[in-house]
């Protein structure tokens, strides 16, 4: 992605931010938080588990997902559908389609 793409990027992020709820639990992708803060509550919430509920301990099952290619395989239609039914504004819907669609884009 070339630099005006990435401040683009961070532009649209920025104005979208306010409209699109992101979970409180999410951490990977988020200011403030990584994966290594969620390793880290799943670390210590295995450990509460193991050791402090009243001596017993309980089993704990952990699935994990690979989405690494998950970006890849978004139904990039359906994923704009998504944005307008949160009422994303329409100059902002408009460069995310853009950008999506692999367009160029051009701010005025």
């Amino acid at each position: 992605m070339n630099n005006f793409m990435k401040i683009l990027d961070k532009v649209e992020l920025k104005r979208i931010e306010n409209t699109v709820k992101i979970s409180e639990r999410q951490h990977g992708f988020t200011k403030g938080k990584s994966c290594m803060t969620q390793i880290f509550l799943l670390k210590s919430t295995l450990e509460y588990r193991k050791y402090y509920r009243n001596g017993k301990g309980r089993d704990s099952y952990i699935l994990f997902i690979d989405f690494s290619k998950a970006y890849d395989s978004v139904n990039r239609i359906r994923l704009l559908e998504k944005f307008k039914a949160k009422n994303v504004k329409n100059d902002s819907w408009k460069i995310i389609s853009q950008m999506l669609k692999g367009e160029q884009t051009t701010l005025v």
